[in-house]
């Protein structure tokens, strides 16, 4: 849950000791478990929501406090896609960084949707939120629990019966909105970005300037480089991202969809 001894570092510096500790006790306390507990942290402009016993301490160490996503971001922003935003807290750090950008959150699971529009709700219209999941194309899905709160992953299903969440697109995304460029595409969508990667991707991606992906098995990874590599990105490994920039990023690790 509290990964390891460098992220109590890292929190009790930038938050402090107590929200260090605090933070431990909600990751650790299973009395019930799940009960939602309000935050407030120096990272962020307003309280933030997480549940006891859960992934969420993890996920909020990592992405706003570690600040996972924070490497060759662009100067400005005006349109952020977040396809697998749990509950919000990369939307929340991207919407704080970027104070007049546009953010997308992208998540089917609806305990976490839940909580992902009570996160953002402080940014008003700034936030879109689909309970949908990012697919190659609208269609019908089924949602399958995981592991943790941050684990679901869909399959496609031929018609509705069956389906218990919908797929969008990045193309409708920019339909829907009226944009035709992304700044930022974070993609964390456990195992679908093979999909979403290998099936029509060169279109809009085209038209993205920076994209983190975290993925989840050497398909994904060998779709994921072959799209970059034909669409102009320059490739690295940062922890357990794959960022595609179109800029050189010193101190990284080059990649190809030959080597690791």
């Amino acid at each position: 849950m509290f990964a390891g001894i460098l992220d109590w570092i890292v929190t009790a510096w930038k938050e402090g000791i107590p929200l260090c500790i605090r933070l431990v006790w909600i990751a650790h306390n299973a009395q019930p478990p799940r009960t939602p507990y309000t935050l407030h942290l120096r990272s962020l402009p307003g309280p933030f929501t997480i549940r006891k016993n859960t992934s969420d301490v993890h996920q909020l160490t990592q992405t706003v406090i570690r600040q996972s996503y924070g490497v060759m971001l662009p100067e400005t922003a005006s349109l952020i896609i977040d396809a697998g935003a749990n509950i919000g807290d990369t939307a929340c750090w991207y919407l704080n960084r970027f104070p007049t950008a546009r953010v997308v959150a992208i998540e089917p699971e609806l305990s976490n949707v839940m909580l992902l529009r009570q996160n953002v709700s402080i940014h008003g219209n700034r936030c879109v939120v689909f309970e949908r999941a990012l697919w190659p194309r609208p269609g019908f899905l089924t949602l399958h629990a995981g592991a943790v709160e941050t684990a679901a992953h869909v399959d496609e299903v031929s018609n509705r019966h069956g389906a218990t969440c919908t797929g969008i697109s990045v193309p409708e995304i920019l339909g829907d909105l009226g944009e035709s460029e992304i700044d930022i595409l974070k993609c964390d969508i456990e195992g679908a970005e093979e999909q979403v990667f290998s099936s029509d991707a060169d279109v809009w991606l085209r038209q993205t300037k920076c994209v983190y992906v975290e993925v989840h098995n050497q398909r994904a990874k060998l779709a994921v480089l072959s799209a970059a590599t034909r669409n102009g990105f320059r490739c690295h490994r940062y922890r357990e991202l794959y960022v595609l920039s179109r800029a050189p990023f010193g101190g990284a690790t080059k990649l190809s969809p030959t080597n690791n």
